[in-house]
Order: C-alpha cells, then structure tokens, then sequence
C-alpha cells in the first residue's frame, strides 16, 4: 500500500523504514527486524532523504512528521 502527502509518495517498504528510523533504530537494526541487509536499508535512507529534501536523518523525521507520514 502506498502513502501519499504533499506529493510525495512512499511505497509500503519505505513508509516501514520510516516508522523504525524514526524510533531511532540503525540500520542494522532495521535490516534485522526487516530480513534485509543494512545496505538494502541505506538505499531506502538515501530514498527518503531524496524524496523529502532532507539534509539528514533528523530533517527527515522533521520533515515526514510535519507532512503526517510518521
């Protein structure tokens, strides 16, 4: 299921990402609870960072918090 806000769009995987990287997980972590490799969870940090033109982690939970997505 995607979710949509302000124009941007995250796909069911990267709204999950989302969710743990803003319960402060790593992305080991994340991987873990996931069953992906940490790489795999960079790619969808990167992804995020993009879509929502963040500078960082926490610009990004400041930024998807203010558009309602966490």
């Amino acid at each position: 299921m995607m979710k949509r806000c302000n124009n941007i769009i995250l796909s069911t995987r990267e709204s999950e990402i989302l969710v743990l990287i803003s319960k402060g997980f790593t992305n080991t972590e994340i991987g873990s609870k996931l069953f992906i490799s940490d790489e795999t969870v960079k790619t969808y940090r990167k992804r995020l960072l993009v879509k929502f033109n963040a500078k960082n982690s926490a610009n990004l939970i400041t930024k998807a918090f203010h558009a309602n997505m966490i």
